[in-house]
C-alpha cells in the first residue's frame, strides 16, 4: 500500500511530533521538577531562618525584661537592705504578670537571695547565666535545667517538664520511657548598687516544654494556619536532644489538635544535627507525613549542643503542584499529537515553537534568571500554559525580592547597632581615662600638700607654745586657728590619701582575728575628749559575739569614723549607742545618735565621695571610706534615719568560725 504525500507527510510529521513532545515532556518534567524542590528548599531555608529570629526575639524579650526588673529600684534597694520579703513579693508579682516560669535574685557570692515560686533558699553559683551576670554581663541563651533544680525553682515546673518517649518510626531506638529535664529559656543581669558595685544577680526564664506559644507563632507567621487535605501546610518543633517537646505536627494525620510531644526525629536527622552540629534541609518523615524540612542545633551558653530547632513545609501540595502541571503539560502534548494529525506542517510548526520556548524559559529559570517572560503567542492551550509558567516566574522572582529586601533590613538594623557599640565602647574608654586622671591627680596634690602642712603646723606649734618668743592672746588666738586648720587640712589629706590608695587597690590590710568590742571600746576612749566636751551621754551595749577577721588599724578608722560622725550631728546633752549583735548574716555593729536625722532624698548620697549631708564642717570622706573598708572586708554597711529623731549606722562583717 502507497501512502500519498499527505499522509507520508501526516505520518512524517506525527513521528517528528511525537519525538519532539516526547522529549519536551521529559526535560519539562525533569526541569519543572528540580524548580519545585529548589523553591522548596529555599523556602523552608528562609523558613528556618525566620523562626530562628522568632526564637532569639524571645530570648532578646526575657533579657530585656530581667535586665529592666534588675535595674528597679524596689530591686537594687531590697537586695541593699536585705528586705527578702519585699523583694520576694515584687518578684512574685511581676513573673506572675510577664509570664516567667522562674525568676530568682542571687547575692554577690551566688546565693539565693529571693525566688518568685519558692521561698528556699541555697546556692546557686554554679549555673552559668549566674556567673557571668556576677562577672558584670547580662546575658540570655538556653540550658537544660534537671527535674531537681526545676523543683527548686517552682515545683509546678517539674510536671509541665515531664514528657513520657513515644516509639517513632524511623528513630534511634531507645530504651528510656520519660524525659525529666526540662529545656529553659534564660536571660540573667548584674544587679548594682548605687555606687556601681555588683551586689547581686537577676535570672528569670520560661520552661519551653509544653509550651507552644513559640512553635505556634512561627506557624501562624509563616503559613498563616493553613492545612492541606487535614494536615497542617507547615509546622514548627523545638527539641530538647532529639524529642518533641513543644511543637504543633499533630500526633496523627487527623488529629489537628493533638500534638506529637515526646515523639522523636529520625536517626539521620539526629546524626547530622545533634552529632555533627550541621544544618540539615531535606525530605524527612515527620511522624507520619513527608515534609521539606530545615534543622539547625540549638546550643547552649557555652556552646553545647541542647537541642534542635525545625521547620517543615508539608510536600504533598507541592508534589500535587508539580503533578497538577505535568498532566497539563502532558495533556497539551497529547493534544498537540492529535491535532497534528489533522493539520498541516505549518500547524505542527506552529506547536513545536511555543515548545521550545517554554523549554528555554525553564532551561533560563534553572540557571537562576527569574527576569525573563515568554511572549504568548496565541491564546490556545500552549499560550495558557505559557502564562502559567509566567505567572510561576513572577511568583519566584517576587519570593526572592522579598528575600533580598529582608536581607538589606538585618543588614541595615547590624550596621546601626555596630555604629552604637562603638560609640558606648569609645565613651567607656573616655570615662577610665578621666578617672585615671581623677586619681594621678589626687596623688600628686595630697603628696605635695602633705609636707608644707606639717612644716606649717609645726612651726605654728613652736609659735603658740613661744618657743619663738613671747605672743599677745590675739595673735595667740590666730595661731591656735592656724593649727585647728591645720589639722583639718592634715585629715583631709589623709583621707584623700586613704582614698586614693582603696581606688587604686594598692591598700593592704593586715588580717588577723579580732574582738569587737575590744575595737569599740578604745575607740570611744580616744573620743573621750570630744564627748565630754558637748556633755553628750554615751551608752554602750556589747553583746556576746565572737570575733571577726580583720585590720586593726582599718576598722578602728572605721568605728572612729561613725562615732565622731555622731558626735558632730548630735546637739549639746544628746545621747548617743553603740551596741553590737550577733545575727544569722554576721557580727553587726550599730552607732545611733539622736541628732537632726537625714532627708529621704539624702539617704542614697550618705557613702557619695565628697558628699557632705546636713550641718557640720566636714570632708565628706569619712563615710565614703568606712563604706569601701568594710566591703573591702566582705562586709556590707548602711543607714536608717528619720528626721528629728537622729540616725543609725550599722555594719555587719562575717563571724571568723562562719563560712563564708
Amino acid at each position: 500500500m502507497k501512502l500519498n504525500i499527505c499522509n507520508r507527510l501526516i505520518i512524517g510529521f506525527t513521528v517528528v511530533a511525537m519525538l519532539t513532545l516526547v522529549i519536551a515532556a521529559v526535560v519539562g518534567i525533569y526541569l519543572l521538577n528540580a524548580m519545585v524542590m529548589t523553591t522548596v528548599q529555599k523556602n523552608v531555608q528562609h523558613d528556618l531562618d525566620a523562626a530562628h529570629a522568632i526564637y532569639d526575639y524571645k530570648e532578646e524579650k526575657i533579657e530585656s525584661f530581667v535586665h529592666l526588673q534588675a535595674e528597679r529600684y524596689i530591686t537594687r534597694n531590697s537586695m541593699i537592705n536585705r528586705d527578702r520579703r519585699a523583694l520576694q513579693t515584687e518578684l512574685s508579682k511581676v513573673s506572675s504578670n510577664e509570664g516567667l516560669d522562674i525568676l530568682v535574685a542571687a547575692d554577690a557570692d551566688g546565693r539565693i537571695f529571693a525566688r518568685a515560686h519558692n521561698p528556699e533558699y541555697g546556692d546557686i553559683s554554679y549555673n552559668s547565666m549566674i556567673h557571668h551576670a556576677l562577672h558584670g554581663d547580662i546575658i540570655s541563651g538556653t540550658e537544660i535545667m534537671s527535674v531537681e533544680d526545676l523543683l527548686r525553682e517552682n515545683p509546678v515546673l517539674a510536671d509541665r517538664a515531664r514528657i513520657n518517649i513515644t516509639q517513632t518510626e524511623k528513630a534511634l531506638p531507645t530504651t528510656k520511657p520519660v524525659e525529666t529535664s526540662g529545656m529553659m529559656m534564660l536571660a540573667a543581669s548584674p544587679i548594682y548598687d548605687y555606687n556601681g558595685t555588683i551586689i547581686g544577680s537577676m535570672c528569670g526564664g520560661v520552661l519551653v516544654n509544653r509550651n507552644y506559644e513559640i512553635v505556634d507563632e512561627i506557624r501562624d507567621v509563616l503559613y498563616r494556619g493553613e492545612t492541606y487535605k487535614g494536615t497542617n501546610l507547615g509546622t514548627a518543633t523545638i527539641f530538647q536532644d532529639d524529642l518533641r517537646i513543644s511543637t504543633n505536627v499533630p500526633a496523627e494525620q487527623w488529629a489537628l489538635h493533638e500534638r506529637a510531644v515526646g515523639t522523636r526525629v529520625s536517626e539521620e536527622v539526629r546524626e547530622t544535627v545533634l552529632m555533627h552540629g550541621e544544618n540539615w534541609i531535606g525530605r524527612a518523615y515527620v511522624v507520619n507525613a513527608w515534609y521539606v524540612t530545615a534543622y539547625e542545633p540549638l546550643r547552649n551558653i557555652d556552646g553545647d549542643i541542647i537541642g534542635m530547632l525545625y521547620v517543615g513545609i508539608l510536600e504533598e501540595p507541592y508534589i500535587d503542584y508539580r503533578n497538577r502541571i505535568i498532566y497539563t503539560f502532558l495533556a497539551i502534548l497529547v493534544m498537540g499529537l492529535l491535532l497534528s494529525i489533522m493539520v498541516s506542517r505549518y500547524l505542527a510548526c506552529g506547536i513545536i515553537n511555543p515548545i521550545r520556548t517554554l523549554s528555554y524559559g525553564a532551561r533560563e529559570v534553572s540557571k537562576g534568571n527569574l527576569d525573563i517572560k515568554l511572549k504568548t503567542s496565541s491564546d490556545d492551550e500552549i499560550g495558557e500554559f505559557t502564562e502559567t509558567f509566567n505567572r510561576m516566574v513572577a511568583d519566584l522572582r517576587s519570593k526572592r525580592d522579598q528575600l533580598i529586601e529582608s536581607h538589606h533590613e538585618l543588614k541595615a538594623s547590624y550596621d546601626r547597632i555596630h555604629a552604637m557599640s562603638r560609640k558606648l565602647r569609645s565613651a567607656n574608654r573616655e570615662l577610665k581615662e578621666l578617672d585615671r586622671t581623677k586619681t594621678e591627680f589626687l596623688n600628686i596634690a595630697t603628696h605635695e600638700l602633705r609636707t608644707p602642712l606639717t612644716a606649717i603646723r609645726g612651726f605654728a606649734e613652736a609659735v603658740y607654745d613661744g618657743t619663738l618668743g613671747e605672743i599677745n592672746e590675739k595673735q595667740k588666738t590666730a595661731i591656735e586657728k592656724v593649727i585647728q586648720n591645720s589639722d583639718r587640712l592634715i585629715r583631709l589629706i589623709n583621707d584623700m590619701l586613704d582614698l586614693s590608695k582603696i581606688r587604686s587597690k594598692t591598700i593592704e590590710y593586715q588580717m588577723s582575728k579580732l574582738d569587737p568590742n575590744e575595737l569599740i571600746t578604745e575607740s570611744i576612749e580616744n573620743l573621750r575628749p570630744l564627748i565630754d566636751e558637748k556633755n553628750l551621754d554615751i551608752d554602750i551595749d556589747l553583746g556576746d559575739v565572737p570575733a571577726v577577721i580583720g585590720d586593726r588599724d582599718r576598722l578602728h578608722q572605721v568605728i572612729i569614723n561613725l562615732v565622731s560622725n555622731a558626735i558632730k550631728f548630735t546637739p549639746e546633752n544628746g545621747r548617743i549607742m553603740v551596741t553590737t549583735r550577733l545575727t544569722e548574716s554576721g557580727v553587726e555593729v550599730s552607732v545611733r545618735d539622736t541628732g537632726y536625722g537625714i532627708a529621704p532624698m539624702n539617704l542614697a548620697h550618705v557613702f557619695d565621695e565628697f558628699k557632705q549631708i546636713g550641718r557640720g564642717e566636714g570632708t565628706g570622706l569619712g563615710l565614703a571610706i568606712a563604706k569601701k573598708i568594710v566591703e573591702a572586708h566582705g562586709g556590707t554597711i548602711w543607714v536608717e534615719s528619720k528626721i528629728g529623731e537622729g540616725s543609725v549606722f550599722t555594719f555587719r562583717l562575717q563571724a571568723a568560725d562562719s563560712d563564708p
